[in-house]
Order: structure tokens, then C-alpha cells, then sequence
């Protein structure tokens, strides 16, 4: 039975990868500061319209339901894409490039594509069936109640990922220009700050939890069992927050394949851990292997950051 790993994830994935890498290697060849609005606010405005567009079919486009929301991201980032063409445009007017480190462009993108892949295979896809599966064995409830909190810790950790990318923007350029202490400092305060705005989160949720899980799923018996392992989701979503902004700045630098390692050794060892912990402590199980996972990660991604710029210092 022969099954890539392509087909498998789905094909929107594979061209928001694509689609991030070139944009990446762009900035790397013209060498341009990232505009906080061509960088960021022009492609999240492209997908905000094409994901409802596409979702339920408005202004003529066809409907696809959830699939929309996925094909709306990889609009978005084409978008992203073709503003960057402009200055990259502009750049091989003053200065021309030669067929060969165009090739060499291409093989940097195709070399580093198939780890970034596999790394969102594992992570994305492969983990979170396995944990889907352990889960299910526990119930009907369970599942119910991981469901549930699995949407509301998404909504949580928006803001990670959002200052995740800027700092990760700012910290590769002044890492390519050389000021490794202004890299830090961006990574540092991009840090803080999503620690501010997630601590913020995180306690009106708690607050007003009934709520917030009412406002997703009407039925009482789940949402009692989910307001007692809100703490947990919230604490993953802390945990996420060094993960996220080390892991970025690795594959900013080069460092796919040893992101890829890192996510093939945490998923298998992690699986093993949610099925032993999660048969006694269940759903509570599930969530201290999470913490775990995430919190351990971030202890290597660091170290192996903090290596790399030691190294470049000497």
C-alpha cells in the first residue's frame, strides 16, 4: 500500500508550507524590513474574506464548508506572496539574478520542504489522532469534553501564534544582519507580551467559563465536566508559549530537520506516555502529558537557540 505522507495531509497544508517558504526566501535575498501591514494585516484581511467566502459560499464562490477555511489560509498567504513580489521585482532591477541562484533558490525551498512537512504531519496530524484514539477508548463524554476544551484552547492561543510570527520576522532580520542582542531582545518581548495578553485570556475565560463554553456547545452535563479541566487547557497554552516562538525562530535559521527530529521522537514518546497515564488519570492524564510534551520542547528549543548564537558570537 503506498501512501505519502502529501497524501495525507491535506493539500491546502502542503501549499500554506510552499507558500511560507518562498515568501521566506524572498525576504532573505532583497533583504526588506517586513511592513507590519503588506507582512501581516493584507493576507490575515484576504483570509478573513475568502474563508467565509468559501465556507458558505458567499459573493457567487463555491461552498465547501470547513474545507473553505482551509483553501481561504492558503489564498491568504498567495496573496501575501505576490505582495512581495513587488519589492522583489524592484530588486532584480538593480540587480540581476543569474539563473544559477535562482536554481539554488528553488533547491533551498524543495530541500526544506519535506522536513517541514513531516513536522506538521507528526504534530498536526499524526499526534492528535493518536490522542483522538486514546481519548475515544475513555467514552462518549470524554471525547465530548476534549472536544470541546480542544476548541476553546485554539481560540486561546491566537495570540501566540500572532506575536509568535512578528517577533519571529524581526529576530530573523536582525539575526541575518548580525545584532543577535536585538534578536534576543524581539524574541524576549514578544514573549512578555503574549504572556500579558494570554494571562489577560486566560482569566476572563475562567471567569466567565459557563459561558464561554456555552457559547459552543449548549449541552450542560458536558460543559460541568469541561469547567473542571479548563485549568488544564489554559496551562497547555502557557506551555506553548516558548515552544512556539523557539521553534519559529529554528526554522527561520535553518534548523527544519532538527525541528522534524525533535517532533518524531516527542510524538512517539509522548503517545506511549498518554496511553500508560491517561488508562489511570484519564482526560487529566492526557492534559499533564500535553504540559509535559510542550514544556520539554521549549527547554530544547531554547538551548539549541541560545547554542546557535553563541556560536555565531565566537
Amino acid at each position: 500500500m503506498n501512501c505519502s505522507v502529501t497524501s495525507i495531509l491535506p493539500p491546502s497544508q502542503c501549499c500554506r508550507i510552499c507558500c511560507y517558504l518562498y515568501i521566506r526566501h524572498i525576504i532573505e535575498i532583497v533583504s526588506i524590513p517586513a511592513s507590519p501591514f503588506t507582512a501581516r494585516q493584507q493576507p490575515r484581511l484576504s483570509i478573513s474574506f475568502f474563508d467565509a467566502s468559501l465556507v458558505y459560499g458567499f459573493f457567487g464562490l463555491p461552498q465547501f464548508g470547513t474545507a473553505g477555511a482551509a483553501w481561504g489560509s492558503v489564498i491568504g498567504l498567495s496573496a501575501g506572496l505576490l505582495v512581495y513580489q513587488i519589492p522583489y521585482y524592484a530588486f532584480r532591477r538593480r540587480q540581476p539574478i543569474s539563473r544559477s541562484q535562482t536554481w539554488l533558490l528553488l533547491n533551498k525551498i524543495f530541500a526544506r520542504y519535506p522536513s517541514m512537512l513531516g513536522q506538521e504531519f507528526f504534530e498536526g496530524t499524526l499526534f492528535t489522532l493518536i490522542l483522538s484514539g486514546i481519548i475515544a477508548r475513555m467514552g462518549t463524554q470524554q471525547m465530548a469534553v476534549y472536544s470541546l476544551l480542544f476548541t476553546v484552547g485554539n481560540m486561546i492561543e491566537l495570540p501566540i501564534y500572532a506575536y509568535a510570527t512578528a517577533s519571529q520576522t524581526y529576530a530573523l532580520q536582525n539575526s541575518a544582519a548580525g545584532n543577535l542582542d536585538r534578536a534576543e531582545r524581539y524574541l524576549k518581548l514578544g514573549r512578555q507580551s503574549t504572556g500579558k495578553m494570554l494571562a489577560v485570556l486566560a482569566l476572563l475565560c475562567f471567569i466567565f467559563r459557563t459561558q464561554v463554553l456555552h457559547l459552543i456547545l449548549p449541552d450542560q452535563t458536558v460543559i460541568c465536566d469541561a469547567s473542571k479541566l479548563l485549568a488544564w487547557v489554559l496551562g497547555i497554552a502557557f506551555t506553548k508559549i516558548a515552544y512556539q516562538f523557539y521553534m519559529g525562530y529554528l526554522q527561520g535559521v535553518g534548523k527544519e530537520k532538527y525541528i522534524f527530529a525533535c517532533s518524531v521522537l516527542s510524538t512517539s514518546v509522548s503517545s506511549i506516555v498518554a496511553m500508560i497515564v491517561g488508562s489511570y488519570l484519564e482526560l487529566p492524564g492526557i492534559y499533564l502529558v500535553l504540559i509535559g510534551k510542550y514544556l520539554i520542547l521549549s527547554i530544547f528549543f531554547a538551548s539549541k537557540t541560545n547554542v546557535l548564537q553563541h556560536q555565531v558570537k565566537i
